[in-house]
């Protein structure tokens, strides 16, 4: 029978809508991970009314590890937050990438990050809560006042700056956990007027992110997220793509109007980074469970 001749209940065709969704991210791959992300963004605030959202990777690091050095939105710069130590408020866990849906300035982020260092709590209570709970899928929601009291936190520097300057009323916070040392997180916000998130759009943003594994895996590995300790450069990131696209290092060298031999110091680079020997060991990786 055609699947389009089908019969559905209201339920299982609220299914059927899922397993589309599901297959649209499929059909990006890996070398169109970026696009991907935003694509799947783009379907989180169809689902929940959000205004906005971003994506994080988050990894946790060991006692030796060097300072994390970090993506946002295409500017890489150390983090500024020391390596695990006893008494580390986030227990090790750090943000090493991040991608927005919104276009984002690149200089004006660099600013707004350096401000945002010489807050009294930089890092928040509601980013502690959060990584608290590591190791399981879990969502969380500002005004619901289950991640932190909400009272309270309305009064700190750190909301002022992150929320009520931003005019952001609430916000989702979707985790993955991938493996035990990295976690993928979706967040996601309603700006301006008062609108909290129903308990219907909430379900349907876990719905939609919970059966996709393969997908925070992918956007983790993509950023060298729990395969190296240091994550891509913004050009090493363009190069990876092309290497997944399965263009040739001169081809690579053209596109981005660079030398052969700069085009195969970046892809020597991607690799020492990934720990793999060729591109053949490297998109295995994108096919082989990561590291533990």
């Amino acid at each position: 029978m055609p699947l389009d001749s089908i019969s559905y209940s209201e339920d299982e065709y609220a299914l059927e809508e899922m397993h589309q969704r599901w297959d649209e991210l499929a059909d990006y791959g890996p070398a169109n991970i970026g696009k991907a992300l935003t694509h799947c963004m783009q379907a989180l605030c169809k689902l929940t009314g959000a205004d906005d959202a971003c994506w994080f990777g988050i990894v946790h690091h060991d006692p030796d590890c060097n300072p994390v050095r970090g993506r946002r939105s295409g500017a890489y710069f150390d983090l500024g937050v020391k390596p695990y130590s006893a008494g580390d408020l986030l227990n090790g866990w750090r943000m090493g990438a991040i991608e927005r849906l919104a276009p984002v300035n690149t200089a004006s982020e660099v600013e707004r990050y350096k401000t945002m260092q010489n807050l009294d709590d930089p890092m928040g209570d509601t980013s502690r809560a959060v990584v608290s709970h590591a190791g399981r899928f879990r969502i969380h929601q500002l005004q619901s006042g289950d991640l932190v009291k909400l009272e309270a936190f309305q009064q700190t520097q750190h909301y002022d700056y992150f929320y009520r300057q931003t005019n952001i009323y609430d916000r989702l916070w979707v985790v993955f956990p991938v493996t035990s040392t990295t976690e993928s997180c979706f967040v996601i916000d309603k700006v301006g007027e008062r609108r909290s998130f129903a308990e219907e759009e909430i379900r349907a943003a876990g719905q939609y992110l919970r059966g996709l594994k393969w997908f925070h895996r992918q956007a983790l590995v993509s950023h060298g997220l729990g395969v190296s300790q240091v994550s891509l450069t913004s050009t090493e990131h363009r190069v990876l793509c092309r290497l997944l696209a399965g263009n040739t290092e001169k081809e690579i060298a053209a596109q981005f109007e660079i030398t052969p031999g700069s085009a195969h110091q970046y892809c020597v680079s991607i690799y020492n980074k990934y720990g793999v020997s060729g591109r053949t060991k490297l998109m295995a990786l994108w096919l082989n469970s990561p590291k533990q």
